[in-house]
């Protein structure tokens, strides 16, 4: 069920794919660029329908709730920051410390931003791993001179389960997310995104909740662009909500759509 494919190169993940894929009884895709890569190589014409972590069953914030609820200090937002070891040599697949380094230095760059517009900063994660990364995003932060006066605004979120990352994102304004499924999941709560995209699935995901103007190419980004996004989602909030809320109805109808394609597979 919606399956997500990406990056494929070498034959030998074609052929582990066409072994898993032709024995199952229901196959479906996650997205058009999934579709395009399994097909071009192996012969399964298979439906498109979203990822069902759409389905989760969390529900869903109103788009008037964020402009209304309180905040700490006037004006004051919170922005939930989810940085990945992308590049890392601790878990990466292919390591570049390099790059690694220079995507650090850039999402710093944006945490240092958003405490110098007054505004609370959450690192949060979604895998173990993530947790190197918001120490290594503390460590750097904390050789700044206005740490001290920054602290109170920051907080981290080493989530264990996903009932405390969904209270996580519940919490924030707008997320900032690396990993794709901390990309998915606050769509869930209409919470407008801004994506640091390391494949295409996260783009393209955001693209098709209006926010084509929100995410940058890991590879090939700066930070100056990843700030001027962040300023220029705050005042768009309500409006990328509504946007949010129509899509996310529209795949959750769809994921119904499956699950009963599901069910009628099973009853008979």
């Amino acid at each position: 069920m919606s399956v997500g494919a990406g990056p494929l190169t070498l034959p030998l993940s074609y052929r582990m794919l066409k072994h898993a894929l032709k024995k199952a009884d229901y196959v479906s895709y996650r997205d058009e660029g999934s579709k395009a890569l399994i097909e071009s190589k192996i012969d399964i014409d298979a439906p498109i329908y979203p990822d069902v972590a759409h389905s989760l069953g969390c529900q869903p914030i109103s788009t008037t709730k964020m402009a209304s609820e309180p905040r700490t200090r006037q004006g004051q937002l919170t922005i939930a920051v989810n940085p990945m070891p992308v590049y890392d040599k601790r878990y990466w697949y292919l390591p570049d410390d390099d790059k690694f380094q220079d995507y650090i230095e850039k999402v710093c760059l944006l945490c240092e931003t958003i405490l110098n517009d007054g505004n609370k900063l959450t690192l949060f994660s979604t895998q173990i791993r993530d947790e190197n990364v918001i120490d290594d995003i503390m460590e750097r932060l904390s050789k700044n001179s206005n740490i001290s006066a920054w602290l109170p605004q920051i907080s981290e979120a080493k989530c264990a389960e996903v009932s405390e990352l969904m209270s996580t994102l519940n919490q924030a304004d707008v997320i900032v997310a690396t990993r794709f499924h901390a990309t998915v999941l606050p769509l869930q709560l209409n919470k407008p995104t801004i994506g640091i995209c390391y494949y295409r699935k996260a783009a393209e995901l955001l693209d098709e909740f209006g926010m084509q103007d929100f995410h940058v190419d890991i590879d090939h980004f700066d930070a100056e662009t990843l700030i001027q996004q962040y300023r220029a989602i705050l005042p768009k909030r309500t409006d990328i909500q509504r946007k949010i809320n129509s899509r996310f109805n529209q795949y959750r109808d769809l994921l119904n759509e499956q699950y009963g394609k599901i069910l009628g597979l099973i009853q008979n």
